[in-house]
């Protein structure tokens, strides 16, 4: 029974995570004409999410502040921003 208690203590962060996936890098509206391209696409956003969320913990680790007061929108922004001006 304790470890449902810690597992819905996470629930919200989770959710977060998602929503990060979905909406931020534009994963809910993948527009592939076929199933392969699809999991290509969507294995490419998984890849482009961890990139930036071990991003997202060295930069937390260099402020000393917790990894969720780093914006994952932010960090995906000032990321992709620096990767087209390179």
């Amino acid at each position: 029974m304790a470890s449902h208690g810690v597992a819905y203590r996470h629930c919200g962060k989770v959710e977060v995570d998602i929503r990060n996936l979905k909406v931020v890098l534009n994963t809910e509206r993948i527009q592939a004409r076929s199933v392969e391209m699809f999991h290509k696409e969507l294995l490419t956003s998984l890849v482009a999410y961890n990139l930036v969320t071990q991003f997202r913990r060295q930069a937390a680790a260099l402020l000393a502040q917790p990894l969720r007061r780093m914006s994952f929108k932010s960090t995906w922004t000032k990321f992709h921003i620096s990767l087209w001006s390179s």
